[in-house]
């Protein structure tokens, strides 16, 4: 899988989101991803469940979005904290 390409496909806006799990390894070169596992900010979170394009998810006690890609590649979204978000809110991101 061609993660720059999923990515762009995605076509989420910059700053919104950070890869995680597999895939920064996998953009390295470092091993295969098989799925996308990212984290998404508050805004582009609830922006993601109005869309209606990623079926709701309960795990470990925390709503996660995911939807199959066309060529099957599982796309898992997870909300950034807002523990997170306080603790760098000085970071340009936010």
């Amino acid at each position: 899988m061609d993660i720059f390409k999923k990515l762009k496909e995605l076509n989420f806006p910059l700053g919104e989101y950070v890869l995680v799990g597999s895939g920064p390894l996998a953009a390295r070169g470092i091993r295969e991803a098989s799925d996308l596992d990212i984290a998404v900010t508050p805004k582009l979170f609830k922006e993601l469940i109005e869309s209606k394009k990623y079926q709701k998810i309960e795990k470990y006690g925390k709503l996660f979005l995911e939807a199959d890609n066309i060529d099957n590649t599982s796309i898992r979204l997870g909300c950034l904290s807002y523990n997170y978000r306080r603790s760098h809110k000085n970071s340009r991101y936010y």
